[in-house]
């Protein structure tokens, strides 16, 4: 092992080093849990018009079957599987978030679940190395978020990148030295602007950076250099992406015995379809709702009021929703369609929906405020809100802490009723729970191959002809 003189050096042997039964069971629980909703997502997403879409092109690619591309008969180069895999399973923006800014598992489980099928590793394997490419993915979020995020990068992809590199080299076994080379390769494909939230290329950046991740790890196994301290000294990652004296203190992020990220701050799972700055704010309105059923809502609204932080219009871009994806950044859409429908989930981010006159009704009545008062920090999104009928009564209720974050989480019941709506409508019922039993025994699979086949549709489980999407 290294000296462990520079950051970047402190990070390879971290990755390499930590010895596997050090990581807490409370990390491996959360990630077997996250791992379960990001594969439900993925199966999800690969039927929209993004998932479909980047299934052709890599179908068009040709190459080695070595990987699953969830939810399809298609088995491609584990780079290409992982493109897919990640960008399919952000496309609904469903899946998980982690309390630094970012969203984890679409760009980490995507790269590793594509080499572990590969190269035929583990299920423990594959938890572990998901634990340690959150925990660089986290603790460097920690490092740079809210600054770089601030200024317009994705931390998803541009953070994430870094974290699938080094959950790939965890899972090919390299040593310190080559963990760097890959983080160092990694650093100069880490890319992803926030400009483009709300079209397809924003769940493009999290299969872009999976498949840039086990490049980079792949490429670094082979004998490809790289700098070994790419986040030190002048023009390092940190600097250029945070900017000059931005944290230049990284303190013990990657030191002996640092709290897991996982553990100390924890992992937020969605429990609606869009992005999770509407999440506390749908809430309010779910609960006014729930409370007043004898309201004729389209009817009887005046306005309605959302109070958000000062970070929520950085990220809800989009005023006037034209699509699904514009949709799911659209906090005037998003209230008006949970108030009549009562739900946020896939039927509310159709075409069809979106254009709805009654919808459209309602969500030009909504007003966005920003309340200095209310805290910013991180993925906090606190959301008031406030509707005046047309009789004259206010109807409030406000939630600073959004269902399904660490302090206020799903439960394990509503965990799996995501899974299955997720994922029956391609594996059918029994396939589903199937998939689940498995997944919930992720450990104790020797090898990965196995979880790619209960992947796969119906009829290809079946025997179906393999290399064609469905």
């Amino acid at each position: 092992m290294s000296s462990g003189a520079t950051l970047t050096a402190r990070l390879g042997d971290f990755v390499a080093g930590l010895p596997s039964d050090s990581i807490p069971l409370e990390a491996r629980t959360r990630a077997r849990t996250a791992i379960i909703d990001a594969v439900g997502c993925t199966l999800a997403g690969s039927g929209t018009p993004a998932g479909l879409m980047i299934t052709k092109h890599v179908a068009s690619q040709g190459g080695q079957a070595q990987s699953s591309v969830l939810g399809t008969n298609l088995q491609a180069p584990a780079g290409l599987a992982a493109l897919a895999n990640g960008t399919a399973g952000h496309a609904l923006d469903y899946d998980d978030f982690l309390m630094r800014m970012a969203h984890p598992s679409v760009v980490l489980l995507p790269a590793i679940l594509a080499a572990g099928e590969r190269d035929g590793r583990s299920g423990r394997e594959l938890v572990e190395a998901y634990v340690i490419g959150f925990e660089v993915t986290g603790r460097l979020c920690r490092h740079l978020n809210p600054a770089h995020y601030a200024r317009g990068w994705h931390a998803t992809s541009t953070i994430g990148v870094l974290g699938a590199a080094a959950a790939a080299a965890r899972l090919a076994r390299l040593p310190a030295e080559q963990v760097r080379t890959a983080v160092g390769i990694a650093a100069s494909n880490a890319a992803g602007v926030r400009k483009n939230f709300g079209s397809m290329v924003k769940p493009l950046h999290a299969g872009t950076a999976a498949a840039a991740g086990l490049l980079a790890a792949d490429l670094a196994a082979a004998g490809f250099t790289a700098d070994l301290d790419i986040l030190d000294g002048p023009r390092n990652f940190l600097e250029v992406y945070a900017g000059a004296g931005a944290h230049a203190d990284p303190g013990g992020l990657f030191a002996p015995g640092e709290p897991f990220e996982l553990v100390e701050t924890g992992i937020a799972l969605k429990r609606f379809a869009c992005c999770g700055a509407i999440h506390a704010t749908a809430d309010a309105v779910l609960t006014i709702r729930e409370q007043h059923p004898e309201v004729a809502w389209i009817d009887a609204v005046r306005t309605i009021e959302c109070r958000v932080n000062r970070m929520s219009p950085d990220i809800l871009i989009h005023h006037r929703a034209e699509s699904p994806d514009e949709g799911k950044f659209c906090l005037e859409y998003s209230v008006a369609a949970a108030l009549l429908d009562g739900a946020l989930g896939f039927a509310q981010y159709t075409p069809e929906r979106i254009v709805d006159p009654a919808v459209q009704t309602l969500s030009s009545r909504v007003k966005v405020v920003v309340d200095p008062d209310m805290a910013v920090h991180y993925t906090s999104f606190p959301g008031a809100v406030e509707i005046e009928l047309s009789d004259g009564r206010r109807l409030r209720s406000s939630v600073h802490s959004q269902k399904g974050n660490p302090d206020n989480p799903l439960s394990a019941a509503d965990v799996e009723a995501k899974f299955m709506e997720c994922a029956e409508p391609v594996l059918g019922a029994t396939g589903t729970r199937s998939a689940l039993d498995l997944l919930n025994s992720l450990e104790d699979i020797a090898d990965l191959r196995r979880v790619g086949v209960a992947l796969r549709p119906l009829a290809a489980q079946a025997g179906a002809a393999r290399g064609s999407p469905r």
